[in-house]
């Protein structure tokens, strides 16, 4: 990947291309797989949040289009990247909070803990700032504390601290310091 060891790297995205590849024949193909089913993923992730909001057909479609079209979403969805994967974990992730603050919903925590432990196995301590750091700017800007409960929940500490713990201290034990100045410094 980009010629380079990812020691700091969840493993998922590895295990998504390998898998990838025992399904194509064609290590092209199989190599892009893994972004495009999972920018397909973040766009259906989108649609639903859209409807979450209230948005009406005609603003959650031309939404839709804009993302589809934005030269980011192009990058990330055309290239071999690990990066597409994360930004469904991290819309799923949103998706999850809002149902929770929305609607009420008990799995809510869980299934959002989850998202941060996916994307922490994806891309890293990195997938803190965008599902840790990001919603909880927002939620002392919005003054809204059921944001902290949601993710501070048992079941979302659980859900992300069992699978993500599975990969960061055998990690930590290789790299030590390393992965440290990596993650603080680097990333």
């Amino acid at each position: 990947y980009n010629y380079e060891v990812y020691l700091d790297k969840g493993p998922l995205f590895f295990y998504l291309l390998a898998g990838a590849r025992h399904l194509r024949t064609d290590p092209f193909a199989a190599a892009l797989l893994p972004a495009q089913v999972f920018s397909f993923l973040s766009l259906l992730a989108a649609f639903a949040l859209f409807r979450l909001w209230g948005w009406s057909d005609r603003r959650t479609a031309l939404s839709l289009v804009m993302l589809l079209a934005s030269a980011q979403f192009y990058l990330l969805a055309r290239f071999c990247r690990m990066d597409a994967v994360l930004a469904f974990f991290i819309l799923a992730g949103y998706l999850a909070l809002f149902v929770r603050l929305e609607r009420g919903a008990r799995w809510a925590p869980a299934l959002f803990g989850l998202c941060l432990a996916l994307g922490l196995l994806t891309k890293g301590p990195v997938a803190l700032i965008w599902l840790w750091l990001v919603p909880l700017a927002w939620a002392a800007w919005a003054r809204d504390r059921r944001v902290a409960a949601c993710i501070f929940h048992p079941l979302s500490l659980a859900g992300t601290l069992l699978p993500a713990l599975a990969w960061l201290l055998p990690a930590y034990g290789r790299l030590g310091a390393d992965l440290v100045h990596t993650v603080l410094v680097k990333q």
